[in-house]
């Protein structure tokens, strides 16, 4: 069955990123550390005891270290290993700054692997239990934006968005447009009429009018006088008819 041995970290109230309590690990496999017998294990603490320990940030003494047996300590220390990666992941959602949405789905993410890993160890733990979707750090959402699959915005106008809170588009591309029929959103040009002045729509006729030469000019009115003449003796005739 093996030993293990238990580390005890002391680190001040309040420290961030402060060790978890637990059973010592491979820091490449993450696997709890197995020795085949007690006096082994309790070389390796004498060796690093032996050792000079500089003390990190927040660290008010070196770690404390005990020879468990890995058959009845694993369970336990498992277990609240777990559930402190799961409370961790928590932390960090509900602490984000608003600054970059992409850090908050990271965040949610990092909740739930912790949660998937948690339910290995026989612990029910589910993000719900920790965090509210509904509620989560935000900017303010305009009234005017569909908060359906909505979750938050950043600073930079970033919205998190989708079923699964895992995609990320501007906030522009969410927001209705009413400035064409139906809600649709007017080109360019067409917002350039509509809101263009009367006199600024009305064509220039003058510059065909100087392109005709006075000659011409004289034809088309005759012409017009014409047919004007030919119409009003047919209309006399025809009421003579009637």
């Amino acid at each position: 069955m093996g030993f293990a041995i238990m580390a005890w970290y002391r680190y001040h109230n309040g420290t961030y990123g402060a060790p978890v309590n637990g059973l010592l690990r491979d820091p490449d496999t993450d696997r709890v550390l197995a020795y085949a017998s007690r006096e082994e294990a309790q070389a390796w603490i004498d060796d690093t005891n032996a050792v000079v320990h500089y003390l990190r940030h927040g660290e008010a003494a070196r770690p404390l270290y005990t020879v468990r047996d890995a058959g009845t300590a694993s369970g336990v220390v498992m277990r609240r290993h777990a559930m402190f990666h799961v409370r961790q992941a928590a932390a960090a959602v509900q602490g984000w700054d608003h600054e970059d949405v992409h850090v908050l789905r990271d965040a949610l993410k990092a909740l739930s692997k912790a949660c998937d890993e948690a339910w290995q160890e026989r612990v029910s733990a589910e993000p719900e239990h920790f965090i509210n979707m509904e509620d989560l750090p935000s900017e303010a959402i305009p009234e005017e934006l569909d908060r359906d699959n909505v979750w938050a915005i950043d600073r930079q106008g970033m919205v998190l968005t989708g079923p699964g809170a895992d995609q990320i588009v501007p906030l522009d591309d969410l927001l209705p447009h009413g400035d064409g029929q139906d809600g649709e959103k007017a080109s360019p040009r067409s917002a350039a009429v509509i809101h263009a002045p009367a006199e600024a729509i009305q064509p220039d006729l003058s510059i065909y009018v100087a392109q005709i030469s006075p000659d011409t000019l004289r034809a088309a009115l005759r012409g017009c006088t014409s047919m004007m003449q030919t119409t009003f003796s047919k209309g006399v005739l025809r009421s003579h008819r009637l």
